[in-house]
């Protein structure tokens, strides 16, 4: 009985897809249907926009259309359980929903209703194929399963539940075939949704319950788990230093500059050849000036900015040009807090009546510092202190006398003398 229900459900569920739409479009599979594959254009179709032409018609042109409708299972094991058969046949039907929601959006020309409709076929096939995946575990079956339910998903802009069968694919199959598009399609939800927190922030405590194209809550920070999996599940892949950069450019933007940093140093270091590297070298030298909180603190984020300034005029000479006006603010900026610094310690050995060491530090700022409002003061406080003592006399000298110095340690080995350590 339970399987004559099993196959009257299957039957009732083919009868459904097989309802003519009135056009003449040719039947495509999983591999026809992958959706877009350049960045951009996957951004673009996260935006709503319509999706590039199929994957197959570029890559596998050379192929006949009745070619297609065994390619998926080419590459899957023979079927040998009952409950493997029953994942096979789930997967064909979620196949042949998924070509008729195609279908139904291709052919739309914008009529809400066959929208609707590609929609509910699309959601059909999501199901069936996370049903068919869970019957028939670690196989090629599984894998594609588990990809095609995340394009299902994608395509109605569900997106957080196309992240997870993502994800799921990933970290079952680290190597998958499909590596290349599904980490395009997280990076593309993944900067829909930063866009959407950096024009509209949410807090803790906002809730989503109706935008399927969002998270339920908590949008910023699952944005920047999904870009930071990305950089550690494939961390030579195409585009993990476009996910650096992007968490980057996003803590930059929220003003939290101590993270911001933390990535801009990473894709310096960890990505020499990326197209990024001018912008993580600006950006992160400005971050170490936003860190650095004076003179009285340490010099280590203002020597780092000097050195990212310094790298970016060695390795980028033609962006060099044309950004000099803004290098030379920057330039410009740190130099005076340089000059702050040698300023600043030149006032504290005065404080002290240290004047000798004074006059050293004012002396680097005149030479060396000229350019500075800093040089003109030092200049002049030379001229005030050049007759004071080097160091300040001994107060009660003849109380400090009066006690004998304090004598040496004596080391408890004695060192060997030289001609002991020849023999």
């Amino acid at each position: 009985m339970q399987y004559t229900w099993k196959w009257a459900r299957m039957l009732i569920v083919l009868i459904l897809i097989a309802i003519p739409i009135g056009c003449t479009t040719s039947v495509r599979t999983s591999d026809e249907l992958l959706g877009v594959t350049d960045l951009d254009a996957a951004y673009q179709h996260a935006r709503k926009q319509d999706p590039p032409a199929s994957y197959a018609a570029k890559k596998e042109a050379e192929k006949s259309p009745g070619d297609y409708l065994d390619m998926a299972f080419s590459v899957f094991d023979t079927p040998e359980t009952a409950e493997q058969k029953e994942a096979s046949e789930q997967f064909q039907l979620a196949e042949l929903a998924f070509n008729r929601a195609t279908q139904y959006r291709d052919n739309s020309r914008g009529r809400s209703s066959d929208l609707r409709l590609a929609g509910q076929h699309f959601q059909t096939a999501a199901e069936t194929y996370i049903g068919a995946a869970k019957l028939w575990k670690e196989s090629a079956l599984e894998e594609d399963a588990l990809f095609m339910a995340g394009e299902a998903y994608f395509f109605i802009d569900y997106y957080e539940d196309a992240i997870n069968q993502y994800s799921a694919l990933i970290k079952k199959y680290p190597n998958t075939r499909h590596l290349d598009r599904a980490q395009q399609k997280r990076f593309a939800v993944a900067k829909y949704w930063l866009d959407a927190e950096i024009d509209n922030p949410t807090g803790f405590f906002n809730m989503n319950l109706f935008d399927h194209s969002m998270p339920l809550h908590e949008r910023l920070s699952k944005a920047i788990n999904i870009l930071d999996r990305m950089r550690f599940q494939d961390p030579t892949g195409a585009l993990s230093d476009d996910a650096t950069m992007l968490v980057g450019q996003t803590y930059f933007n929220l003003k939290d500059y101590s993270k911001a940093d933390i990535y801009f140093a990473d894709l310096v270091k960890m990505f020499p050849s990326s197209e990024h590297q001018f912008n993580a070298h600006v950006l992160g030298m400005q971050c170490k000036l936003k860190l650095y909180m004076g003179a009285e603190y340490s010099a280590v984020p203002l020597e780092t900015a000097d050195e990212y300034l310094s790298q970016i005029r060695r390795l980028f000479p033609q962006k060099r040009k044309q950004q000099r006006d803004r290098l030379d603010r920057f330039a410009a900026e740190i130099r005076y807090k340089k000059a702050e610094r040698e300023w600043f310690v030149s006032q504290y050995y005065e404080t002290k009546k240290e004047y000798r060491a004074a006059r050293f530090y004012l002396n680097e700022l005149a030479t060396n510092y000229s350019d500075t409002p800093y040089g003109n003061r030092a200049i002049a406080r030379l001229n005030s202190i050049r007759r004071f003592p080097g160091k300040p006399s001994q107060e009660m000298e003849w109380l400090v006398e009066l006690f004998p110095e304090e004598e040496k340690a004596k080391p408890l080995i004695a060192a060997e003398s030289n001609d002991a350590t020849l023999r």
